[in-house]
């Protein structure tokens, strides 16, 4: 009887840290998929990052550039005067190259949050992972 119920107990204590051990992998293959979903998201936000930093540092400060000097034309040679609607449209111009060139600016700065973000969701997934 005696022997019955150690084997009971043994069999339990082995079905125990089967379980056990099946959770752990569950839980780790969980944070693991986690944590690649997270660096395929952040590789991502880096691309766009990229993209939008291209545009804006190469396409805008050159068309910003041809404003300035059509703006420079227009004055050095008197448009303004003749050509009231040369001017306004240079102006027009221009203020709107330096809106977009700010609303860039900002979706960078989004752009920066976000890869924060997900660098330490990453890092908080990987302490829990190392925690258990």
């Amino acid at each position: 009887m005696m022997m019955a119920r150690l084997q009971l107990s043994v069999a339990l204590l082995c079905l125990f840290c089967f379980t056990a051990s099946a959770l752990d992998l569950q839980k780790t293959a969980q944070i693991t998929q986690e944590v690649k979903t997270l660096q395929k998201e952040k590789l991502d936000i880096a691309k766009r990052y990229v993209s939008t930093d291209q545009f804006s540092s190469r396409v805008l400060d050159k068309g910003l550039a041809l404003v300035e000097q059509m703006e420079d034309m227009v004055e050095e040679y008197g448009l303004e005067e003749e050509f009231p609607s040369v001017a306004k449209f240079v102006e027009n111009l221009k203020s709107f190259m330096e809106d977009t060139k700010d609303l860039t600016g900002q979706q960078l700065s989004t752009l920066v949050d976000e890869f924060r973000d997900k660098e330490s969701k990453i890092t908080l997934a990987l302490l829990k992972l190392l925690e258990d």
